[in-house]
């Protein structure tokens, strides 16, 4: 199951979209944001990436970043945050729209709802301002 959240340049506007199947192209003047986490038990180790295309596929830059221990959907939401500081810096946030597409529905549900954030997390999902 995969979720997506689009997010403006304007503060505050955004849209949660039904499940996807596969990867579609953003449409013209939007970039695609897919965010993953992953968790390595054996060394209790997990890292965030992400992935920003444009409507042709073209890939305009990506992250990937070690975060230490946590759980599945923390570390999926720690994607998605560091993949909005990415954009919100970089040249293209005034003059493209944002679409993220995460696979965990546990993060799409605390950017929808904060208070449904695990405590350890909640004052980072609401210091991001999702």
């Amino acid at each position: 199951m995969i979720d997506e959240i689009i997010l403006f340049p304007s503060p505050g506007i955004w849209f949660l979209l039904p499940p996807k199947n596969s990867w579609c192209r953003p449409t013209p003047r939007w970039i695609k944001l897919n965010v993953n986490g992953a968790w390595l038990e054996i060394c209790n180790a997990s890292g965030i990436g992400g992935l920003f295309r444009d409507a042709l596929g073209h890939t305009f830059f990506s992250f990937s970043l070690p975060v230490g221990s946590c759980s599945a959907p923390s570390i999926e939401f720690l994607a998605i945050k560091q993949g909005i500081y990415l954009f919100k810096d970089s040249k293209w946030f005034s003059k493209y729209n944002l679409v993220i597409e995460s696979d965990s529905a546990a993060t799409i549900s605390w950017v929808k709802n904060p208070s449904k954030a695990p405590y350890c997390l909640m004052n980072l999902v609401l210091v991001t301002g999702l």
